[in-house]
This record gives structure tokens, sequence and C-alpha cells, in this order.
């Protein structure tokens, strides 16, 4: 009998140490980096864009209660935004349920958790969704307009999640229309087409779409070759060096 609870204690610290199983249709790879080029158009310029983000560790951050947390930084020549999101896994969806200004900055929880993408997508599936995004009361309305609509990411087509996004933005007691069109394959968010309207006759539209995701064993194996390739030019010059010593 002891030796049966003691198997059960021991199963129960294993599963309590065990990692969440990876989840579809989000970045969940701790470690990762993942690239995004973007464009904004407004007023008939073009600005270009990074947009960058880091998979970190809950555990390293000390942060149990969330299951993925993302460290993005937003870079052009004009501008950086950094911001930190801590998201949950549940098995109705994604949510959003926290975010920060910076690592290490002060959380602000959601009252309720944002969802962002039901679980499993069902097309047709309608939500509603009001929070506040980069400082701006956001009230919009979602729908999942397709389950597998293939699109081209660089050299690869891939299969997509489609939610297409409605609603107002208020800015400065200014209330804008706001469209999105996003696009889930099974890795995460793949690309997002996002139009406010600010007056009848102008809209300024960003667009963003997955240039690059390195994993931690490529970001390791890039960091050693420049190690590597120091090593064989000091190599190269010893040789040299005995050569001249040793004619």
């Amino acid at each position: 009998m002891t030796r049966i609870f003691l198997v059960i204690g021991l199963l129960a610290l294993f599963l309590s140490l065990t990692p969440i199983l990876a989840a579809d249709y989000i970045f969940d790879t701790v470690g990762s980096e993942i690239i995004f080029d973007g464009t904004l158009l407004k007023s008939g310029k073009t600005l270009h864009y990074t947009q960058k983000i880091q998979v970190l560790d809950p555990q390293i951050m000390q942060s149990d209660g969330f299951d993925i947390i993302h460290h993005t930084h937003l870079l052009s020549d004009y501008f950086t935004e950094e911001k930190v999101l801590f998201y949950k896994v549940e098995k109705d969806g994604i949510y959003l349920v926290a975010t920060a200004d910076q690592l290490g900055g002060e959380l602000s929880v959601y009252e309720e958790p944002s969802l962002e993408l039901p679980l499993p997508p069902e097309k047709g599936k309608k939500w509603q969704r009001t929070r506040i995004e980069g400082g701006n009361l956001t009230e919009l309305n979602l729908e999942i307009t397709d389950v597998d609509k293939e699109i081209t990411i660089g050299d690869k087509t891939e299969k997509t999640v489609v939610v297409k996004v409605s609603g107002t933005t208020v800015h400065q007691g200014k209330s804008s229309k706001t469209e999105k069109e996003i696009f889930f394959s099974k890795v995460g968010r793949v690309k997002q087409i996002t139009k406010q309207y600010i007056s009848d006759s102008e809209v300024a539209v960003s667009t963003f779409t997955l240039k690059n995701i390195i994993e931690p064993g490529e970001k390791s194996e890039k960091n050693q070759e420049p190690k590597a390739e120091e090593a064989a030019v000091k190599d190269s010059e010893s040789t040299k060096t005995d050569n001249t010593k040793n004619p």
C-alpha cells in the first residue's frame, strides 16, 4: 500500500513539472524568435517596420498563472514600441489575460480574459471583444470566416483560419471605424491587415506578414558560427607563425 501511495505521489510530482502541451494557432516554443515584415500606408506615404516576438518561459518569469508569454518589439526608423503579452490556453480558446508595457513592468490584468481565437476554430463562430489597446478603447465584433484559407507566406503556401474583425476605436474622445483580417496557421498568427478609418476620405492600412521563425537551436548555432570562424582564423595565423619559425 505504501508503494502505491509513493507511485501516486511521484506521478503527481511529474505532472506538476510537465510543461504545457504544444498549442495550435499560437507561437509557444520557449526561446524562439518570430520576425514579421510590416508596412503602414497613411496619407500616401509608406512606412516600413519590423515586429519581433520572443517567446518567454513562464516559470523563469515567475508567472505560473500564464501558459504563454510573448515579449514583442515594434521597430521602425521613427518609433519603437515594447509590449509583453500574457496568454492562457483553455480547451475552448486562446485568451489574452494581461499585458505590460515593458519586461518587468507593472502588469495590467484584464477583468475578463480576452478571447483571441476559439478552439477548435469553426467557420461562422462569432464573438465580441472590448478592451484597451495602445491606450485606446476598442469595441470589436469578430467572426471566423474560413478555416482552410490558403495564403502564400514567403515561398510556402499555408492553410489558415481567417478571423474578420469590425468595430470602433476611441482615441482622445474621437471614435473611428476599425477593420481587421487576421490569418492563423497551426504555428500562430502569420498575417494581419488592419484598416483604421481616420476620416471619411482617409484610411490608414497596416499589414504585417511572417518573415522568419528562429528556433532556439538555430539561434545558438548562429551565435556559435562567428566563434568557429574566429577559431579557424586563429589556427591559420598560428600555423603561419609556426611555419615562419620553422621553415
